[in-house]
């Protein structure tokens, strides 16, 4: 380490036109909750508390120096590069100059700069706390810090993501860019798991990348596991105690809706709908998945999932569903969801509900809740679109007619009503009783939420900072509104 150069006869000179200092020699100095051994009192001038730039920065490993022909204190530490230029009052960070109120100063032959510039050069927070007794503290935590890893702040939690890719290994080729394109859109799954994790799974090419990430001890364990799968696609996450399950490469079709695909060519039976004639097969989803798990290095490999059950074939339909979901009851009945046409069947087939919801359907879902379906429909055709729903029972019978539960038309007195005519559900899950949905219309997001048991509904439109939520993640004990970018993890409280 370079020490800092005995200062000149005009640097004593410059010290002398600084405003009187008052020595605050009872401030503690704490780096990320470890108390330096700085020998340099920190100082009050006009109000501003300045720290000695040699001594803070020489306990934190940084190599300092003087240049006389630049009138320039410089250290670098890291990646990055500090120069101040006390008799100017300028500084700068990797060479690009930095606005301050309050620049660098000469005082008893030492370099002093402000405490706030501390924090702006260190990419941290620094705060300044003062006991009754007249003791003080500053706290310096960068951003890899416990207290910056994650933040809590209200409602949101900020996590820092430190989090890298693997290497691309194959690049797309004519050939492959379906594939490609498939994992673009399906290359992260975000859920917490039961030790309050935030896990994070990504898929690169033929390798999947699993990040624990314990945001209380500031600390991220990544693992990577051979998929065996060219561009594997994420497209679901099972807790099951330490034991996470996710789909790769699964086959999307607009045909079937129901479990995967039909297991054989026989059917169980043709039924008569509203739809017209729909056939009603076994069916069974023979996705590729890889079974991790997130605690050890250990791994099952990529297997098919090898689940079975019904799949209704929609090839007789005058259209193919452009939204459709199925669910199971309970009691093992099932319910689809086609465009707005709910189809509920008993174990035998037998159709115990057969009705068209609605003739303007757009973004649609269908839920099971124990022995209850829940269907919710964008009802489009009109000037202010809306999400309705539904409740029946398992047996077919109706629990709760199709209604308006979004209302974001109606507004109440003092609520601001934003013109619009387009509206989509960006994302939508259910956590016990309740349905969470992430709404958009031309200009606004909304969090819209119903209780399939109290049938009671809820809205909230998003400030334009949260516009930017990819959709709702799970926890060990509620929904959270999620978005990451390439700096943080956002976790939002759903009210």
């Amino acid at each position: 380490m370079k020490a800092l150069k005995v200062l000149t006869a005009s640097a004593a000179l410059a010290a002398m036109m600084v405003s009187p200092a008052l020595a605050d020699a009872s401030t503690s100095i704490y780096y990320n909750d470890e108390l330096l051994n700085t020998s340099q009192p920190v100082l009050n001038v006009d109000g501003r508390t300045l720290l000695a730039f040699r001594d803070l920065f020489e306990n934190l490993d940084g190599e300092v120096n003087w240049s006389d022909e630049y009138r320039m204190a410089s250290v670098t530490r890291g990646k990055t590069t500090i120069n101040l230029f006390p008799d100017s009052g300028a500084a700068q960070i990797n060479g690009v100059p930095q606005a301050l109120d309050v620049g660098p100063q000469i005082i008893n032959d030492r370099v002093y700069l402000p405490l706030r510039f501390v924090a702006q050069s260190l990419g941290g927070t620094v705060d300044y706390t003062q006991a009754k007794d007249g003791t003080a503290a500053i706290q310096i935590h960068t951003i890899d810090s416990v207290q910056n890893f994650a933040r809590k702040d209200g409602n949101l939690t900020t996590i820092l993501r430190t989090t890298g890719e693997p290497v691309s290994s194959v690049a797309p080729t004519k050939e492959t860019q379906a594939a490609y394109n498939n994992w673009k859109d399906n290359n992260a799954v975000y859920f917490v798991d039961d030790h309050n994790n935030l896990v994070e799974v990504q898929s690169y090419d033929t390798k999947v990348q699993v990040n624990v990430i314990d945001f209380d001890a500031a600390k991220v364990e990544s693992k990577t596991y051979d998929a065996g799968v060219l561009y594997p696609a994420l497209t679901s996450v099972e807790k099951n105690g330490k034991t996470y399950t996710v789909g790769i490469s699964e086959e999307a079709s607009t045909r079937y809706v129901g479990v995967g695909t039909p297991a054989n060519s026989n059917y169980e039976a043709v039924l008569d709908t509203r739809a017209g004639d729909l056939t009603v097969r076994s069916g069974v989803n023979t996705a590729k998945v890889l079974r991790f798990d997130a605690s050890s290095d250990s791994t099952a490999g990529v297997t098919t999932s090898g689940e079975t059950g019904k799949v209704l074939d929609l090839a007789q339909r005058s259209t193919i569903a452009e939204n459709s979901s199925y669910a199971i009851a309970s009691n093992g009945n099932y319910g689809f969801l086609m465009d707005g046409h709910l189809l509920i069947l008993g174990s035998d087939n037998e159709i115990l509900e057969d009705i068209q919801l609605s003739r303007n359907a757009g973004d649609s879902k269908l839920f099971a809740a124990g022995d209850k379906f829940v269907a919710v429909v964008v009802e489009e055709g009109m000037n202010h679109p809306e999400i309705y729903a539904t409740v029946y029972k398992a047996d077919g019978s109706i629990a709760n007619y199709f209604h308006n539960i979004s209302k974001l038309s109606k507004v109440e007195q003092d609520e601001i009503f934003y013109d619009y005519n387009n509206l989509n559900i960006k994302d939508m899950k259910m956590f016990g009783s309740t349905v969470y949905m992430l709404a958009k219309t031309n200009m606004d997001y909304y969090i819209v939420t119903y209780d399939i048991t109290s049938s009671e509904s809820t809205k909230e439109r998003l400030n334009i900072k949260e516009k930017t939520y990819d959709g709702f993640i799970y926890t060990m004990d509620d929904v959270k509104l999620f978005a990451a970018d390439e700096d943080y993890f956002y976790l939002r409280d759903v009210k």
